[in-house]
């Protein structure tokens, strides 16, 4: 008798009639194919996010690079190394530091570029790209470059004004203005059978403590919040204080690793699929 997948916490879910088994990796670990019955799996791959600029007014964080692949390929009881990158980590008065990679097998999703602070401390390429600071007589500095397709660049920070949001998987970061700018929309995947946004981007630290950008979906942090764990989601930049150029910026999101294939009694699937699937849920 084939017997199903190992690897991750495991739960069981019915979707227009046909069971799959859902494999959710938020830690570092492997998984095992099932034994037979199924060639092609599921899979989303979510790098940690990057976190926000810390100074003055920092760019938000980019999101984590996201990989969203119908056909990946196994074999029976073939193993594949799974990574879950952590979110990057804010750095007083300077740039936030790069989410982590996260990897299942050959797929790699790059983590998510740091917001920037000012020109002399750049926002950082990710899997999407961090958004650009200010900080007083230095300037703006360059929003961070995206992984293309995993993500999109960061927004530009406004002169004397808000730092730009950081890019997102379906949306690039918004220009600051008076307010720092939001950060870009993420992904929307119903992969565990709930639709839920995946990789967005974190706000820009505004011009005053109470006014910066708001995070994209997908666990992007507002200005001055971190980016929600597991989703990798940027963290929002600083907001200007008219002090406080040693602040560190809040941290990214965690990101994830989910694997699903068709498993049970399935008639509605012809035996010749083995388990292929063709189709976003």
């Amino acid at each position: 008798m084939a017997t199903p997948g190992t690897g991750g916490t495991i739960t069981t879910i019915t979707v227009n009639g046909i069971t799959y088994n859902v494999h959710r990796f938020t830690s570092s670990g492997t998984f095992v194919a099932p034994s037979a019955g199924v060639s092609l799996i599921e899979v989303l791959c979510v790098a940690g996010g990057g976190a926000g600029g810390g100074g003055y007014a920092g760019g938000g964080g980019g999101a984590g690079g996201l990989i969203y692949q119908t056909d990946y390929a196994v074999t029976p009881n073939g193993s594949s190394t799974v990574t879950v990158g952590a979110g990057g980590t804010g750095v007083a008065g300077v740039a936030g530091g790069n989410g982590g990679n996260s990897t299942f097998g050959t797929l790699t999703a790059i983590g998510g570029g740091g917001g920037g602070n000012q020109s002399t401390n750049p926002c950082s390429a990710g899997g999407s790209g961090g958004g650009s600071g200010y900080s007083a007589g230095t300037g703006a500095s360059v929003p961070g470059a995206p992984t293309i397709p995993q993500g999109q660049r960061g927004g530009w920070a406004a002169t004397s004004n808000g730092a730009g949001g950081g890019g997102g998987f379906s949306a690039v970061g918004a220009n600051g203005a008076t307010p720092g700018g939001n950060g870009g929309s993420g992904f929307n995947c119903s992969i565990t059978g709930s639709s839920a946004y995946y990789a967005g981007g974190g706000g820009g630290g505004g011009n005053a403590s109470n006014n910066g950008g708001t995070g994209g979906q997908g666990g992007g942090g507002s200005a001055a919040s971190a980016g929600t764990s597991n989703t990798g989601g940027g963290g929002g930049g600083v907001n200007y204080s008219g002090s406080g150029s040693t602040r560190a910026g809040p941290s990214g999101g965690s990101g994830v690793v989910i694997v699903r294939y068709p498993w049970g009694n399935n008639p509605k699937l012809p035996p010749t699929l083995g388990g292929h699937l063709s189709r976003r849920a």
